[in-house]
């Protein structure tokens, strides 16, 4: 009919429909690629390109942001694949450095290594060394294997290996602590190289503190999946690494109602840690950068002068006094002592026994009153010449 609104025809939903573009015709990604132009002279133009990079760049410096890494991780004797130095700690912002068997720490060239590696940390990075020594020479075992002439003799080549290496570490553990870092030392619980006079020394010069912690707690468990309750002691200079440690004890039998022996092919394989035993590790290492860069940051600010830095400097700079303090005075008045007399005519007003009977009569007054009985003639007398 004419006077029926005009219909609208709408168009019926587009089909979605997968379209392959080529490579070489997709748009490029940035400014700053070579595909910017379809002319390949002007591709090349490496003017332009650098204009366009630092057009790219922040103006302000306060909006470049900091570098990733902060924070460092020297492994002192570890394994090529150990869970320590796994690539998710670098991507969370610590740099790694394993030192293995390749670098052979018991020679010069090795040392140097490490020591190169704790130097050329960039300025303010936190530095945190970890040693894990070879512990064959103290394995309980040991004192059995001693009755055989053989074992004898790789004991003592043990032995000289470990001299040569705790050498080595505490060189760089001294460099460490010189740059702020920390330093730690893991061995197991049974090791008796603890009790010998090299490590005893190193744990008192860098004032390292111990903390003992079970395998099991830290999901350590053999391949049939049953718990490992093996016990570790770590010495650290990190106080905060030692609270954290210090939580992985085993919880019973309630939770762990047995547990798997740790020997033979499972010994070499808890060398490596556990993985919550390591991220527990790397958590402690990100707050002691942290508070590093805060003491650095604070020590870096200039120091406010106070109107009273000038006196508190001369206070300061005085000498120590000894002996007795300077005298003053003429000399025939350093001995003397003052006293008050009390005038008489005050004593007779309020000790009315003083005025009646003098001060003797006071003194048998009391001492009647004190003792209940008549004090002898001759105490009274000689009172009475006293007085």
């Amino acid at each position: 009919m004419k006077n029926d609104p005009p219909q609208v025809i709408r168009p019926s939903a587009l089909r979605k429909k997968r379209i392959n573009i080529p490579r070489s015709v997709a748009a490029p990604c940035s400014a700053s690629s070579s595909t910017w132009t379809t002319d390949r002279h002007a591709a090349k133009d490496e003017g332009y390109q650098h204009l366009i990079r630092e057009s790219a760049e922040p103006h302000n410096p306060a909006q470049k942001k900091f570098e990733l890494s902060n924070r460092k991780l020297v492994e002192f004797c570890c394994g090529h694949d150990s869970l320590l130095g796994n690539d998710k700690y670098k991507a969370r912002g610590c740099a790694i450095v394993r030192l293995t068997i390749d670098d052979d720490l018991t020679t010069v060239k090795g040392l140097r290594k490490a020591l190169d590696e704790v130097r050329n940390s960039k300025p303010g990075q936190y530095v945190h060394l970890w040693g894990s020594l070879p512990c064959t020479g103290g394995s309980p075992w040991q004192r059995v294997n001693a009755r055989h002439p053989n074992a004898k003799v790789n004991l003592g080549n043990h032995i000289a290996t470990f001299n040569k290496l705790i050498s080595g570490f505490k060189i760089v553990a001294e460099e460490v602590i010189g740059k702020g870092g920390d330093v730690s030392y893991e061995w197991p619980t049974g090791c008796t190289l603890w009790g010998t006079k090299v490590i005893q020394d190193m744990l008192m010069d860098l004032g390292m503190n111990k903390v003992n912690m079970h395998g099991c707690s830290a999901g350590l468990t053999s391949k049939e999946g049953t718990p490992i309750k093996k016990p570790w002691t770590i010495a650290t200079t990190s106080p905060i690494l030692v609270k954290m440690l210090s939580t992985f004890q085993c919880p019973g039998k309630e939770v762990h109602p047995e547990h798997a022996p740790c020997a033979g092919a499972e010994t070499k394989r808890t060398e490596r840690y556990t993985e919550e035993m390591t991220d527990r590790i790397h958590d402690a290492i990100a707050e002691e950068a942290l508070s590093h860069r805060a003491s650095t940051s604070s020590s870096a600010m200039p120091t406010l002068v106070n109107e009273y830095d000038e006196d508190v400097n001369e206070l300061i700079n005085l000498p120590e006094p000894s002996g007795h303090r300077e005298k003053i005075g003429p000399e025939p008045l350093r001995c003397t002592m003052i006293t008050k007399t009390p005038s008489t005519w005050r004593s007779s007003r309020e000790q009315p026994r003083c005025a009646q009977g003098g001060h003797g009569g006071a003194l048998r007054a009391e001492g009647r009153a004190r003792l209940g009985r008549r004090e002898p003639q001759g105490g009274i007398r000689r009172c009475q010449g006293r007085a």
